[in-house]
């Protein structure tokens, strides 16, 4: 047997530890993107009656 084909534990790790970082990065986005639909949709229900007052978003004057 080649030592190449040998798994050490310290192998497994330097080798799946990319894919687990991956894998958290691309699940925090997609929970972030979650987030930030549902935060927009919740302030837009409580902000919608004022939709006619004339404000209008960014505006400073």
């Amino acid at each position: 047997m080649d030592k190449k084909n040998i798994i050490t534990p310290k192998r497994f790790i330097v080798m799946t530890l990319p894919i687990i970082g991956a894998i958290l990065i691309a699940v925090t986005a997609i929970l972030y993107i979650v987030y930030r639909s549902w935060y927009n949709q919740r302030d837009k229900a409580k902000w919608g009656d004022y939709d006619d007052c004339g404000y209008e978003c960014g505006s400073i004057n």
